[in-house]
């Protein structure tokens, strides 16, 4: 309410599956998950999996 109704929350770092549904219960709407993809042989499945921990 401060600083309007327009501001997003990011959050770069420590983004997973794991991480992903506690940071978006706590308003962030716009994640980075470096490691949590790159480390994975599919990067598909892993971006997929933290869409849907984002749910």
């Amino acid at each position: 309410e401060i600083v309007g109704p327009d501001i997003r929350i990011e959050v770069d770092g420590g983004i997973d599956t794991q991480t992903t549904p506690i940071v978006v219960s706590y308003g962030a709407d716009t994640l980075v998950a470096g490691n949590a993809i790159f480390a994975k042989t599919d990067r598909i499945a892993a971006i997929n999996a933290i869409r849907e921990a984002a749910e």
